[in-house]
């Protein structure tokens, strides 16, 4: 693996803890009705910033899977302590990768670490001579603590998250990345190939359908709203039913839900994001509230009278 300079896209204040939270509830406020917001495509986004800020180039003085009381949280899923240890202490992390939900971070022996977040998993960096917010100590799981003195932690509350260890981007062998879907940020991610994957998917709901990660990679409850209601589509529509000028929005919809996920991360102020809640107003139609429908651990927000 080559190294090269690589300069990260947004630039974290130094000497002061920044921790990731889902974009739902970092800019919407009390309003979600998730327990804890799950990470989506602009999470991970997000995470590989902080990852890049705070490990590009940098060398792991150690790697730490802390222990609770005695109990060693499960979150190294493929590899021992001490074979963790050895693949990345004394190693420099050299970029990052999203791959879906997944965070991938190369190391300048071949190997890499793989991050899944799954409901409730962070990246948290501290500064030099930092600790960790107390609130969060009791959920750190893994810490790699680098040569400057900083250090990044994997965090979460739900202690879900999954840590792989792998060579030369062998993804093969660490099973759902391997069968992840395309990417919608990506080239491969074209009309004709989302018309075959509405095609195939027979009367599963359009809503789980675009929340598959075998299908499109990276789309959980929020943008998946987002997207149907860009495309006047009810998440309940069976994909068979959906005509071909609605797949063509659709396709449309999904790049654009990304596009205004990861704003909304930035700064930004969508009317839909934020009015996505119990009670919340269809922007479009300001005086009809969003409908709310819920099945298992899944649920949709959609307006009655914009998606049919």
């Amino acid at each position: 693996m080559c190294e090269r300079k690589k300069q990260p896209r947004h630039v974290l204040p130094s000497g002061r803890l920044v921790a990731a939270l889902a974009f739902d509830a970092l800019r919407l406020g009390t309003h979600s009705q998730e327990l804890l917001p799950v990470p989506e495509l602009p999470d991970v986004e997000h995470f590989k910033d902080i990852f890049e800020n705070a490990a590009f180039g940098k060398t792991v003085a150690k790697a730490v899977p802390i222990r609770h009381k005695g109990r060693l949280f499960r979150v190294l899923r493929n590899a021992t302590e001490n074979e963790l240890r050895r693949a990345v202490e004394g190693q420099r992390f050299l970029e990052g990768e999203r791959i879906g939900k997944f965070l991938a971070a190369y190391l300048s022996n071949g190997f890499t670490l793989v991050f899944h977040f799954m409901l409730s998993g962070r990246l948290v960096l501290t500064a030099y001579g930092q600790r960790l917010d107390p609130a969060l100590t009791p959920y750190a799981s893994l810490q790699l603590q680098f040569s400057d003195g900083s250090s990044l932690w994997f965090v979460d509350r739900r202690n879900l998250g999954k840590v792989f260890l792998t060579r030369n981007r062998d993804f093969a062998r660490l099973g759902v990345l391997a069968k992840m879907g395309v990417d919608p940020t990506s080239a491969a991610f074209t009309l004709e190939l989302f018309r075959r994957i509405v095609a195939g998917s027979g009367d599963r709901l359009v809503k789980q359908v675009l929340t598959d990660q075998r299908k499109v990679a990276g789309l959980g409850n929020v943008l998946s709203d987002l997207a149907l209601y860009i495309a006047g589509v009810r998440p309940t529509r069976p994909a068979s039913s959906l005509s071909p000028e609605e797949v063509s929005r659709l396709f449309g919809a999904v790049r654009e839900s990304v596009d205004r996920g990861i704003a909304q991360y930035h700064g930004g102020d969508d009317e839909f994001l934020r009015e996505r809640h119990k009670g919340g107003r269809c922007p479009r139609h300001p005086k009809v509230s969003l409908e709310a429908i819920v099945w298992g651990a899944s649920h949709a927000y959609y307006c009655p009278v914009e998606q049919e």
